[in-house]
C-alpha cells in the first residue's frame, strides 16, 4: 500500500525531498505545500513530468498562521 507524503516548503530543497519521496518513497501521492501557491504549483507540474506520473499536488500554507 502507498504511503502520502506532505512536504513543506517547495523550494529547491522542498522539491528534491518530494520527488525522492515520490520516486523511491511508495508514494501515492506527495502534498506540496508553499506559502505561494504559484510556486508549488510549478514545482508540482515540473515533478510529475520528471516522474511521468501525477503523483505530486500543490497546496498553499502559512506555517506562521496557528489557525
Amino acid at each position: 500500500m502507498g504511503k502520502v507524503y506532505g512536504i513543506l516548503g517547495a523550494g529547491m530543497q522542498g522539491s528534491a525531498a518530494a520527488y525522492d519521496c515520490a520516486l523511491f518513497g511508495d508514494a501515492t501521492q506527495v502534498r506540496l505545500a508553499d506559502i505561494s501557491f504559484e510556486t508549488a504549483a510549478r514545482q508540482a507540474d515540473r515533478l510529475n513530468r520528471l516522474l511521468g506520473k501525477n503523483r505530486v499536488t500543490p497546496h498553499c500554507i502559512d506555517v506562521s498562521d496557528r489557525e
